[in-house]
């Protein structure tokens, strides 16, 4: 039989049986408006949760951090080795890096059985009077190592415009020279204590040790220059640990000068896309390697056992959950919705049979004059289809007459959600062309696998049985 035949047929039927069609295409309305409406909404849940994740990104940039490292239950500090490995892969991804920059800790080690100790603390003398480098009463002020930056000067850029008040601000050949930049507000303190510094004066930084089993204070200092002056509220944005920033000082002349007597304890690198179009999937699987490739070379933290890494990527980290968590959203959504088709589909299976039935007669005829199982299949299948597809597309204008609720309904979550990002929310609500379809499919499968044993009891029916019960 052509499928022109068939289509006629089907047509016929469904003409003769106008009550129960009609009930059919409103049952399959009703159904397929909520189940779309459900996976809409996931759907663009999903995707709006992603974009406004990378409009976050293009506005605040990333982090890329390790803190403190914690190893059975003791802090642990990163190596020198491990340090070289990090500056080696910065190096290697300087595109994605804008700052760099490490907290330094002064040393300190302490026998728990034999509770031997080494200490160390840092002071700070302004001026250039000799006798303060060696004569710890002189030094003006105790070192704040957590107000303190060190920073990669060969790689740093905050990207902030009116930093630098007076002086100079760093650039990659101020890497390994002793040059110190102090906050504005760090030093009208200082006037208030009777020091008054400019652009060019000596800065010296002196470690002092002492320990039980030390004979002696021993005492390290080194001379930097007060290359610049800048403005901390600038930076205020940039704070990580909660203490006022007073002072930029060169990561690797410091390290250099105090190797003995500081070790690494947290490092931070910050990155911000550039403002013009950019390619973002490449973008991001940098980043991912980056991360992936920093924690190859650097141990990770250890708690009871359990491993975990030390670097992280504050934005893949976000994705990463995002994604995760609007997978799980997305795939409890069509659970829920396969559940309601399993649900009300036998209405549409028991209409197509009733509807079946009610048409044996004609299907008798119509074997009499040839037909056989399979164009009673067909007819039937065609039939179907023609009822499910009308029921689909009304709820599917139904769907976009419901589109403002639902961007309603997700501009009020995510302004909850990223409350505390200073971004501008554009969500979208997008109907998807393969959604309607997907439903059609679905809907025409489960009716089928539920009508099969009674279609195939009536399609396999001999001429002479299906024309006498129905006589």
């Amino acid at each position: 039989m052509k499928l022109r035949d068939v289509f006629k047929i089907a047509l016929h039927n469904l003409w003769y049986n106008k009550s129960r069609t009609i009930l059919t295409v409103i049952i399959v309305m009703v159904v397929s408006t909520l189940i779309m409406t459900l996976c809409l909404f996931g759907i663009n849940f999903m995707q709006n949760q992603i974009d406004v994740n990378k409009d976050i990104f293009n506005e605040q940039g990333t982090r890329y951090y390790a803190y403190s490292r914690n190893i059975d239950n003791q802090q642990s500090p990163y190596t020198e080795e491990e340090m070289q490995h990090v500056f080696s892969t910065a190096d290697e991804y300087a595109h994605i890096i804008d700052s760099f920059e490490a907290r330094l800790e002064s040393y300190y080690y302490n026998d728990p059985n034999t509770n031997d100790y080494v200490s160390t603390s840092f002071s700070v003398a302004f001026g250039t009077d000799a006798d303060k480098v060696y004569t710890s009463s002189n030094y003006n002020t105790s070192m704040n190592m957590w107000s303190t930056r060190f920073i990669r000067t060969q790689m740093c850029d905050y990207g902030k415009e009116n930093l630098i008040l007076q002086g100079s601000i760093w650039s990659a050949t101020d890497a390994g020279q002793n040059k110190v930049w102090l906050a504005e507000d760090y030093i009208k303190t200082l006037v208030t204590q009777g020091v008054t510094l400019n652009v060019g004066d000596n800065v010296t930084f002196m470690a002092s040790t002492w320990g039980n089993k030390m004979d002696s204070e021993t005492r390290v200092a080194h001379d930097y220059v007060l290359a610049g002056i800048f403005d901390a509220k600038v930076l205020r944005g940039e704070e990580q640990y909660g203490d006022t920033i007073t002072m930029l000082v060169d990561l690797d002349s410091f390290v250099r000068d105090f190797s003995d007597q500081v070790s690494y304890s947290e490092i931070q690198m910050t990155y911000a896309p550039p403002q013009t179009e950019y390619n973002y999937n490449a973008v991001y699987d940098d980043m991912k390697a980056f991360e992936e490739k920093l924690n190859a070379g650097v141990a990770p933290n250890r708690y009871d056992s359990t491993e975990r890494d030390c670097f992280t990527c504050s934005y893949v980290e976000d994705m990463q959950m995002t994604v995760l968590m609007s997978a799980i959203i997305l795939a409890v959504i069509v659970l829920l919705s396969v559940l309601i088709l399993l649900l009300s589909v036998g209405s549409v299976a028991n209409t197509i049979i009733i509807s079946v039935d009610k048409n044996r007669k004609f299907i008798g005829l119509m074997k009499a004059m040839g037909l056989n199982q399979n164009g009673v299949k067909k007819i039937v299948t065609c039939e179907s289809i023609m009822q499910i597809a009308i029921g689909v597309l009304i709820a599917v204008g139904a769907l976009f007459a419901i589109r403002p609720l639902i961007a309603t309904i997700l501009a009020s979550m995510f302004e909850s959600m990223f409350s505390y990002f200073a971004v501008e929310i554009a969500l979208s609500v997008t109907v998807p062309f393969y959604l309607p379809i997907a439903t059609i499919l679905l809907f025409f499968l489960f009716a089928t696998l539920f009508s099969r044993g009674s279609l195939g009891k009536i399609a396999k029916q001999d001429v002479i049985s299906t024309i006498s019960e129905v006589s």
